[in-house]
């Protein structure tokens, strides 16, 4: 729900209150993330977004930064910027866990943090995915070095054919990469398209040169991981 308005840098911004779930990785738009949730402060988060339409079911993915708990330092123990994950199937159990199935859509930044319910809330602003410079030409040097990554790692791939437009193309890239928790954070809180091509395109360079010196890598699809469990 809108929250209201507030200054940053001398700017009027629209903040948004959410639920806040941290996890240890990020969450990108466009990326499924199945969640096993059993803590009973996330049942009652399902129970709360339940009570709501479908289209307002969601709450903020943020994740922590490494080798910190969300505890007393509530701010700093996470990144700034998340991702809202927009609830897409829930499966209950008679013991009172869920499955559920979310899908990344917004990215925004957080402004404030909260812990008047059993799980966090938050403030946050939504951020825009402009495009930036000249990033058609960026998208097709990104692509040839994707395919070029995907065909080493023999990844299982569903969709063959990756998207022309930029922006999904620059989410499908990040999705599909091996890459640490900074790095993906990093990739997730680029400025815009061309800016997140550029990155992905130093990252895949990186890539491409470790993986020439290995003489053979079993199949392998870096994007099958296991559940996430809260």
């Amino acid at each position: 729900m809108i929250r209201g308005e507030s200054f940053y840098g001398g700017v009027v911004t629209t903040l948004h209150r959410i639920p806040l779930f941290p996890l240890v990785s990020p969450l990108l738009p466009q990326a499924a993330m199945p969640l096993h949730l059993f803590e009973p402060r996330y049942r009652q988060l399902i129970h709360d977004l339940g009570s709501l339409p479908a289209d307002q079911q969601r709450f903020g993915v943020i994740a922590i930064r490494q080798g910190r708990e969300v505890g007393t330092d509530h701010l700093n123990a996470l990144y700034d910027v998340g991702c809202i994950a927009d609830i897409r199937a829930i499966q209950p159990y008679a013991d009172g866990r869920f499955d559920i199935v979310t899908m990344g859509t917004n990215r925004f930044i957080l402004r404030d943090l909260f812990d008047e319910k059993p799980y966090f809330t938050a403030d946050v602003e939504f951020l825009p995915d402009e495009l930036g410079a000249n990033p058609d030409a960026m998208s097709n040097r990104v692509r040839q070095h994707f395919e070029r990554y995907r065909e080493i790692v023999q990844m299982e791939d569903g969709q063959d054919v990756l998207s022309p437009d930029p922006t999904a193309l620059s989410w499908e890239v990040a999705a599909g990469m091996l890459l640490d928790l900074d790095e993906r954070q990093r990739i997730l809180a680029a400025d815009d398209t061309t800016s997140r091509l550029i990155l992905e395109r130093q990252l895949l360079h990186r890539e491409l040169g470790l993986l020439a010196q290995i003489p053979s890598l079993p199949a392998f699809d870096p994007r099958q991981l296991p559940i996430s469990s809260n």
